[in-house]
């Protein structure tokens, strides 16, 4: 049976759930992930998602960025080597970001030859041009991340992406990807999860009056600013309660700013909540919404809260973005025009003042993804594995 590692450089929801749908089509996967440092960490590994998976935390790890980057492309590549010499595998799936730890993969790969796909979660170029600092620094480290996102993609049998929009805006913008297209397969692999058509809704639920967005709080390109400002429109008029569930810098900004907005009584931040503890917040919720800012990289991403919600048959309030609409549809009723923010207003007052409207448009948000199914999802990264070793 084929042996892929996966090396991560932290925690993965799709690396995750791919490790459990190739154990479940029986093959042996040994997961490399980062040195635990954190107090009590090892008693994570005890979770029952972990049975069956050898799990070697020997990637080099340091609370510092650039301590932890010049550690995985001087320490980290020589722990892998050792490790795929060891172990020998037939083939390795490696995640990114960063791009330094599919970069130094590829070299062992290379070195050993074998076969690497490589999933691209937040391809360098889209990622980094979204990010608003200092302009001469970004194009430092665009420079930077693209040099190791192009050999590791040269090095690469295969190449997964999360979209058809990720995967089209990658080939159109990476030229040099056509001198190397002959041997490199791709294809597009959903963050759908096998849990998702396996959810049973009870007939009756009382739902609570708030509207929910959950995810890390990383930056203002999530445009949880933008929709405050709607909001603030909104419960002029409604008694409703905004509701984020997530950590990151970015929160003590959205703090300040929903209090120069003087709504800090209608806004609650719930913190970090495991997101096996979500779901209950998910499903009591009027709507859910997920009001990105129009950049190079969320217009084509398609993070797992899109399957989340849906799957608990919640209205999605996104923008119009062609990574959305790949699930969604063009048509979606919870879809508004990216940066008009009274389109977002009226998409949102339609939904509190129609009940009968959410409910039929979150019955078919639960029928799309029922067409997404992960066992379909998790047959097309073994097609993968197979075209790439049956060509090896």
């Amino acid at each position: 049976m084929p042996i892929p590692i996966i090396p991560m450089i932290g925690t993965s929801i799709r690396c995750m759930r791919q490790i459990r749908g190739l154990i479940g089509n029986g093959m042996e996967v040994t997961l490399l992930c980062p040195e635990i440092i954190e107090k009590g960490g090892m008693k994570k590994l005890s979770d029952p998602f972990f049975d069956g998976v050898r799990v070697l935390p020997v990637l080099f790890n340091n609370k510092n960025a650039i301590l932890r980057e010049m550690g995985t492309l001087f320490i980290s590549r020589i722990r892998i080597l050792n490790v795929m010499k060891e172990l020998k595998p037939d083939i390795v799936h490696v995640h990114n970001p960063p791009d330094t730890m599919p970069f130094v993969t590829a070299l062992a790969c290379s070195s050993m030859g074998i076969p690497m796909i490589y999933d691209i979660h937040d391809a360098a170029l889209e990622t980094i041009s979204a990010v608003e600092f200092n302009p001469i620094l970004r194009t430092i480290y665009l420079r930077i991340a693209l040099f190791f996102e192009r050999q590791a993609t040269k090095r690469s049998r295969g190449l997964l992406f999360v979209s058809a929009t990720a995967k089209k805006s990658f080939i159109e913008t990476r030229k040099f990807l056509s001198d190397y297209m002959h041997r490199i397969s791709i294809m597009v692999m959903m963050n759908t999860d096998p849990r998702y058509n396996a959810i049973v809704l009870p007939e009756k639920h009382k739902v609570d009056n708030y509207i929910f967005y959950s995810g890390t709080l990383y930056s203002n390109l999530i445009g949880l600013a933008e929709f405050i400002d709607a909001f603030a429109e909104i419960i002029k008029t409604y008694d409703i309660e905004f509701r984020i569930a997530g950590e990151g810098h970015y929160k003590m900004r959205l703090q300040q700013y929903i209090g120069e907005k003087g709504i800090a009584g209608r806004v609650k931040f719930l913190g970090f909540v495991d997101r096996w503890n979500l779901w209950d917040m998910i499903y009591s919720a009027k709507l859910c919404v997920i009001p990105y800012k129009s950049t190079p990289i969320t217009r084509v991403t398609l993070p797992h809260k899109v399957f989340e919600y849906m799957a608990y048959g919640k209205v999605i309030i996104h923008p119009d973005f062609p990574g959305f609409a790949e699930v969604l549809g063009l048509d979606n009723p919870g879809r508004y025009l990216s940066g008009d923010r009274q389109s977002l207003v009226e998409t949102i007052k339609k939904f509190l003042e129609d009940d009968e409207l959410s409910e039929s448009v979150g019955r078919q948000n639960r029928h799309l993804i029922k067409m997404i199914s992960f066992e379909a999802e998790v047959a097309k990264m073994l097609e993968l594995y197979e075209k790439i070793l049956g060509s090896a």
